[in-house]
Order: C-alpha cells, then sequence, then structure tokens
C-alpha cells in the first residue's frame, strides 16, 4: 500500500508486522495523519472554474463548455493571473462572449462575464492544446492560484520529484451530470501515470482547423483511469514518490524499498481520452474481434503549459505591469516634477536610435 507519510518521521510503530511476515499500516501512521491517507487537500479543487455561457433565465447558472484551473505567474502580485484551459473547447467561440464561473465566499457562485476574451495560445505549435485567458480575479471569488512557480513542473522538477509510471494522479473539473446549479462542483478522478512517451508522440483526434482530417502527433503523457467526457481544461495533478527504508528493526540488512508519497505538483492539464467504435475509429482486424481503447486520458505536459504562460505577449505585459508598479504615486509629485520627468522621457527616446531589425554581418 502507498500512502502519504514518512516513515522515518513517525516512528517505528507506524508499521506492525501481519501473521504472514507482510509490512501494513500500524496506529502510528493512522495517528500521524489523521486517518487522512492518500487525500487531494481541498486548494487543488478550489483552483478550477467553469467556462462557458450563462444559463438563460437563470442568476448564476452556467452552460459549461469546459473546465478551467487558474495560474499566478507572478508570484502574488497583483498581475499576472490566468485561467488556462483546453483550446480544443474554444475552436469554434473565438469570437464568442465568454462567462467564467467562480464560487463565492458567501457559499454560491457568480458569473465573471468577459465580453472580447483574448485568449493566448502556444506561440510555435498549434497543436498544443492549451488556451490562456488574463483576469482580475474578483474580490468576491472563493478560489486559490496554482502558482506557476514552482508547482507548474518543468523538466528538472519532474526529474528531481521522482515522477513518472505509476505515480498517482488527480484530475479536477467538471462531471457533465451534475456541475452544480447554484455553486461549482469539481470532480476528482484518480489515476496513475501510464506511459511518459519520452522521444515518441502520442497520437491524437484533430481540433486545429489546420488538420481536420487527420489524426496529428503531440508530446503528450498517458493517464490511466476512467474515460473523461466534459473535463477538457482540467488541472491534472501528481504526487511525487520518495524512497524509503524501513527502520533497521524492521529490516536489519536493509534490503527491503520502500515507497511513499509527498507533495502535490501540477502535472499538466486533460485535454482527450482515447474513446471511438472499432472499423470506425480503429481499423478491425480480419476475422478477429478488437477491443477499442479506452481508460487512457491525454494529457498536456506542464511543459508545454509554461511555454504558453511564457508568450512573449504576456511576459511583455507582465514586465509592463511591473515597471508601472514600481513608478512612485505620481499624485504626491508636484506638477513641476510631473513635467520634468516627461521631458526627460521624451529626451531619453528621442536620443536613442532606433535597433536594426537584423543583425549586421559578422567581420
Amino acid at each position: 500500500m502507498i500512502c502519504e507519510i514518512d516513515t522515518a518521521s513517525v516512528g517505528v510503530h507506524s508499521l506492525d508486522r501481519l501473521a504472514s511476515g507482510q509490512w501494513c499500516l500500524g496506529p502510528g501512521a493512522v495517528a500521524y495523519r489523521r486517518g487522512d491517507l492518500v487525500r487531494l487537500e481541498e486548494q487543488w479543487r478550489k483552483c478550477t472554474v467553469v467556462i462557458g455561457s450563462a444559463k438563460a433565465g437563470t442568476e448564476n447558472d452556467i452552460v459549461p463548455w469546459c473546465t478551467g484551473f487558474l495560474v499566478d505567474a507572478a508570484q502574488g502580485k497583483p498581475w499576472g493571473k490566468y485561467v488556462v484551459t483546453a483550446a480544443h473547447a474554444l475552436t469554434d467561440k473565438d469570437d464568442c462572449p465568454v462567462d467564467i464561473r467562480f464560487n463565492t465566499k458567501d457559499g454560491s457562485s457568480r458569473n465573471y462575464y468577459v465580453d472580447t476574451p483574448c485568449w493566448i495560445t502556444h506561440p510555435t505549435d498549434d497543436n498544443v492544446d492549451v488556451a490562456v485567458l488574463p483576469i482580475d480575479i474578483p474580490d468576491w471569488a472563493d478560489c486559490t492560484l496554482i502558482l506557476q512557480q514552482p508547482t507548474v513542473m518543468d523538466d528538472f522538477k519532474f526529474r528531481t520529484k521522482n515522477i513518472g509510471v505509476g505515480s498517482r494522479t488527480y484530475t479536477v473539473g467538471l462531471w457533465k451530470f451534475l456541475h452544480g446549479e447554484n455553486r461549482n462542483q469539481p470532480f476528482v478522478y484518480t489515476g496513475h501515470i501510464g506511459l511518459v512517451p519520452e522521444d515518441q508522440k502520442v497520437p491524437v483526434r484533430p481540433w486545429a482547423p489546420s488538420h481536420r482530417n487527420e489524426r496529428v502527433l503531440v508530446d503528450a503523457y498517458l493517464v490511466e483511469g476512467e474515460p473523461l467526457d466534459g473535463v477538457s481544461g482540467a488541472p491534472v495533478f501528481v504526487r511525487r514518490t520518495i524512497d524509503n527504508r524501513l527502520h533497521a528493526d524492521l529490516d536489519p540488512k536493509g534490503k527491503t524499498k520502500t515507497y511513499v508519497e509527498g507533495s502535490i505538483w501540477l502535472l499538466g492539464m486533460h485535454s482527450d481520452s482515447f474513446t471511438g467504435k472499432a472499423g470506425v475509429e480503429y481499423q478491425m482486424p480480419p476475422g478477429g474481434t478488437f477491443i477499442v481503447p479506452r481508460g487512457v486520458n491525454v494529457v498536456v505536459p506542464s511543459m508545454k503549459i509554461n511555454e504558453v504562460l511564457n508568450h512573449p505577449d504576456l511576459k511583455r505585459a507582465r514586465k509592463s505591469s511591473e515597471d508601472d508598479a514600481s513608478l512612485p504615486d505620481k499624485s504626491s509629485l508636484s506638477a513641476e516634477e510631473v513635467v520634468r520627468r516627461r521631458d526627460a522621457g521624451l529626451r531619453k527616446a528621442l536620443n536613442t536610435p532606433p535597433e536594426p531589425k537584423t543583425k549586421p554581418d559578422a567581420v
């Protein structure tokens, strides 16, 4: 059994030996975790939102398109907040207004209306199924945000946190049969990483307009679990794995290796599931039967999400907001000082020659 405890910290009485000779969790482990084994903390559910359009005739209900989640790319500063979701859920809604439904602090929910959303996608690869929308989080929203650094993993974090095939995953998103009439009801789906293809891309159904009639190959993780419908854009979390050894009293020769689970990290975003009809999407072998793949979900890696969050346009916007925040409060300056600073800025701009569009050839 894998559980999120560290046997070194809870003591030898956390493990009991059965008559069969196997080790099992003892009272010390349960007392240490207060019976809360392998549970996803509430903060990770509260980072999700429902994206769609307001339901006619209701005050707070929504017609859902997909799930989204909130990311803070500015480490707690007032700017750099984003909604992340699946780009394929928006392909026919590029020019549409959008409602983002947050849960509220008074126990209900409320739609946040965006008239002209500016969705940002991957700067170089239109097959990356990620869309990002800059947003100002309303004061009334009862939500948490995922910190881009360090929670949205890069390659280094993925390697050093000992995450791989078999690691436990949590997908937090919409359950289409009960999304919540008066309040978002994010559902937690559990599974595990089934495959990290590494240097091989995964074939998926096309969604980008440029690849409508052909399967495309993408970088993705494959997560085993129930085939999910309506969860597009949901965050997929993973627990790091910690190698551990039993106490010397329990394993004097030090040959028994155990694994425990640790902190939560963002593995990626749910994009698609392998479903289909034999003979339609999958070739039926002559004279035989065919088992249609199911229970395998496609997850866009966190590294690709980082590439969208670090889109040049978004980075420039964050830098501009940071520069503006570093300026002194103009209301405290005299009229003469305001004019002096304005003129100094103009002179600097006029006296700075423009940079060449291309670099000169090396001599």
